[in-house]
């Protein structure tokens, strides 16, 4: 029998199958994504805020591959497997998505998410020109 964390990490392929599932349900979808590397109470309440714009949170997981691009060689500290896992044990997160890429905007693509939450520190004039706001505002808020 199959962990019940693992029934609610959702490979990319899976992404648009749960998107239309959860609209055929009239389910709000919030989206959201990071490296949560050594989780800590802040991102918890981040994703307990985040949980309330909508009826499902799907959380982005960023690969190992994706932050060591961004981030060098001797990041993440704990394994994308584990950090994915860690989150679907938190209540306020219904599903969790490994992104391949630095970027979520593929992830965005196929899940089309009615709320996509980012960090204050990310929403900047620059970010209002990024592929993935221009995804997301193709999408929801």
């Amino acid at each position: 029998m199959a962990s019940a964390w693992k029934k609610r990490l959702m490979s990319q392929s899976d992404l648009m199958n749960l998107r239309e599932q959860l609209k055929a349900k009239g389910k709000k979808i919030v989206f959201t994504a990071g490296s949560w590397d050594l989780l800590h109470v802040g991102q918890c309440r981040y994703l307990e805020e985040a949980k309330m714009r909508g009826d499902i949170l799907v959380v982005g997981v960023s690969s190992n591959d994706a932050i060591r691009r961004v981030k060098g060689p001797n990041k993440p500290i704990l394994d994308e497997k584990i950090r994915a896992e860690m989150l679907t044990y938190l209540r306020s997160v219904d599903f969790v998505t490994i992104l391949p890429e630095p970027s979520c905007t593929p992830s965005l693509g196929l899940l089309q998410p009615d709320v996509f939450v980012t960090v204050k520190e990310d929403w900047t004039e620059e970010y209002k020109n990024s592929r993935e706001y221009n995804t997301v505002t193709k999408y929801g808020d």
